[in-house]
C-alpha cells in the first residue's frame, strides 16, 4: 500500500510539469549500438546530463516508466526542476553517453521549456549539436522519402556527422538599410507538418524552390528532388549588440543572388544578400565578422536619431558609448 502511495503521489509531482509551457519541458531519448536499442541505465552505460538542475536526483530517468506509459517505457527522461520561467536548465545544456570510455555528448535545442526527442540516436563517439530549425522539421524528415522522395539534409534521421560541424548556414550581409517593412502572419502547423506550405521564391535559372519560414530557409531542386535546409543566421558571435535571431520576411532574386529582407530586432532591419554555406564550401566569408559589426553599430546610431530625437542629452551620451564600444571591437581585428 506504501509503495502504491508513492506512486501516486510521483504521478501528481510528474503531472504537475511533464507538459511544456511555463513549468519547463524534457529531454526523452533512445540510444541503438549495432541497431540494437540499448535498454538504459545499465552497469556498461553511463548517461550524464551537464548545466542542469534535476527534478528528481534518484527517479528522473524512469518516471514515466513508472507512470506505466506504455509507449514511452523505452525511453530515458531527463528532466529539469521546473520554476514558473521554466524549467532549471542552461543555455549550454549538454549531454554525455559514455560507454568503454568513449563519450557522445550532444546539445540538444533548448529543454527550458519544450519537450525534445530524440528517438533513433545512433551511438557514436564526438561532439554534437543538434539546432533548433533542424529539429523543428524532425517530422518532415521521419517521413522524407515517403513524401518528398530524398531525405532532408541535414536531418536528425540522417547523417549525425554533419552536426559535428558548422555546416548547411546561410550567412547574412547587409546591402542596403530599410525603416519598414511588411510581416505574413503564418500558422504553426504549417512549419511543423510541411515546409511546402511556407511561403517560397522559384528560380527558374535552377529550377528551384526557396521556402523560407523565421530563420529557415529550405532549398528544393526539382531536377534532383534534393532537400536542403539552411540556417539563416549572422556570420559570427562577434557584435556590436546583439539584436536578435535573424527573421527573413521576403525573399527576391537579383543578378544571380538570392537576396532577403531580414529583421533582426531593435530596428536592424534591411536587405541582405544570402550566401549558403554546404559541407564543403570554399567561399571565404571572413570579411563579414567585421562587417557584421559596422553594420549593426550604423543600425545603432540610426535607432538612436529616431527614437530619442527629443531626448539629446540621452542621446549624445549613448552615442558617445556606442562609438567607444564600436572602437574597442575594431581593435580587436588589427590583431
Amino acid at each position: 500500500m506504501k509503495s502504491q502511495l508513492s506512486i501516486l503521489f510521483l504521478f501528481f509531482c510528474i503531472n504537475s510539469f511533464a507538459q511544456p509551457g511555463s513549468h519547463g519541458g524534457y529531454l526523452s531519448f533512445k540510444v541503438y549500438k549495432d541497431g540494437k536499442l540499448i535498454n538504459l541505465p545499465n552497469k556498461d552505460w553511463e548517461v550524464v546530463p551537464n548545466n542542469i538542475i534535476l527534478a528528481d536526483s534518484t527517479k528522473h530517468t524512469l518516471v514515466y516508466a513508472l507512470l506505466g506509459e506504455k509507449q514511452k517505457s523505452d525511453f530515458y527522461y531527463i528532466v529539469p526542476e521546473p520554476t514558473p520561467v521554466g524549467g532549471k536548465v542552461d543555455v549550454d545544456f549538454h549531454l554525455d553517453i559514455i560507454y568503454q570510455g568513449d563519450t557522445m555528448r550532444i546539445f540538444p535545442p533548448s529543454i527550458q521549456f519544450q519537450n525534445i526527442e530524440l528517438d533513433s540516436i545512433v551511438f557514436k563517439k564526438g561532439i554534437y549539436k543538434i539546432p533548433q530549425h533542424i529539429y523543428n522539421l524532425k517530422e518532415i524528415s521521419k517521413k522524407g522519402k515517403v513524401s518528398y522522395d530524398k531525405d532532408p539534409v541535414p536531418s536528425i534521421y540522417g547523417d549525425w556527422d554533419l552536426f559535428t560541424r558548422e555546416t548547411y548556414k546561410c550567412y547574412i550581409e547587409k546591402t542596403q538599410d530599410i525603416d519598414f517593412e511588411s510581416f505574413y502572419g503564418r500558422n504553426y502547423s504549417d512549419f511543423q507538418n510541411d515546409w511546402r506550405n511556407w511561403q517560397y521564391l522559384y528560380i527558374p535559372n535552377t529550377n528551384s524552390n526557396y521556402y523560407f519560414y523565421e530563420n529557415t530557409i529550405v532549398k528544393y531542386i526539382y531536377g534532383s528532388r534534393e532537400v536542403t535546409v539552411y540556417e539563416v543566421k549572422d556570420y559570427s558571435n562577434t557584435h556590436h549588440f546583439y539584436s536578435g535571431t535573424p527573421r527573413v520576411s521576403t525573399l527576391f532574386y537579383k543578378d544571380n543572388n538570392v537576396f532577403a529582407i531580414i529583421n533582426k530586432g531593435n530596428n536592424i532591419r534591411g536587405i541582405y544578400k544570402l550566401h549558403f554555406i554546404e559541407e564543403n564550401s570554399k567561399e571565404n566569408l571572413s570579411y563579414l565578422e567585421q562587417k557584421q559589426v559596422i553594420e549593426e553599430y550604423e543600425a545603432y546610431i540610426k535607432m538612436l536619431e529616431t527614437r530619442y530625437n527629443q531626448n539629446a542629452p540621452y542621446k549624445e551620451s549613448e552615442k558617445y558609448r556606442a562609438k567607444e564600444r564600436f572602437n574597442e571591437i575594431m581593435e580587436t581585428f588589427k590583431n
